[in-house]
């Protein structure tokens, strides 16, 4: 089960690969509805492990510490949650039994979740910030292919589209676009 901590992690480091810039946790949080606070305590653990950085002051905010294709989604799981095995009998470092277990090596349980396990860590290891910010930007382009013109009302009310006069949606729009208004160049 992937804990809701690791998803906001993964969707907050995703939005700062996409922007490629700094941004301050309230910007992320509102673009990515997460809660705020709780996006703070993520990224602070985030930024001990070494995958953020934090700058203060106007131009201020986090951003990532490599390139998005040096970070993997395992990185980041290990970051926020430890480095937790499924099950404690796969830990590759330290496997211990299972509580309801009375033997490992003939354990079905153990037998049965052993691969798929692998090919989940493996697939997470693999996954890298900057695949996955391509892959949820041609999501959006896909999804904002059929939305409604400007000033149109989405036939979803669930589903908003924040437009700029020009016609792009919000996350079109480059970091110095979003906030020319509030930064002296």
């Amino acid at each position: 089960m992937i804990s809701q901590e690791f998803r906001y992690a993964v969707r907050g480091a995703v939005r700062l690969a996409i922007v490629g810039d700094a941004m301050t946790v309230k910007e992320i949080a509102e673009i990515e509805t997460i809660p705020a606070r709780f996006l703070e305590q993520i990224f602070l653990k985030m930024r001990r492990a070494g995958l953020l950085l934090s700058r203060r002051g106007r131009s201020g905010g986090y951003i990532l510490a490599r390139e998005p294709e040096a970070i993997s989604l395992s990185d980041v799981r290990t970051a926020v949650s430890g480095v937790e095995p499924f099950l404690a009998c796969l830990d590759k470092i330290a496997p211990q039994q299972c509580v309801d277990c009375m033997d490992m090596e003939t354990c079905a349980i153990r037998k049965a979740f052993s691969a798929p396990c692998s090919e989940a860590e493996d697939a997470m290891m693999a996954m890298t910030l900057k695949r996955a910010s391509l892959e949820a930007e041609a999501a959006k382009q896909t999804t904002h292919a059929a939305a409604p013109p400007h000033g149109a009302e989405p036939t979803n009310p669930h589903v908003a589209f924040d437009r700029r006069p020009d016609g792009r949606p919000e996350h079109q729009l480059d970091w110095s676009e979003r906030h020319a208004s509030r930064y002296k160049r």
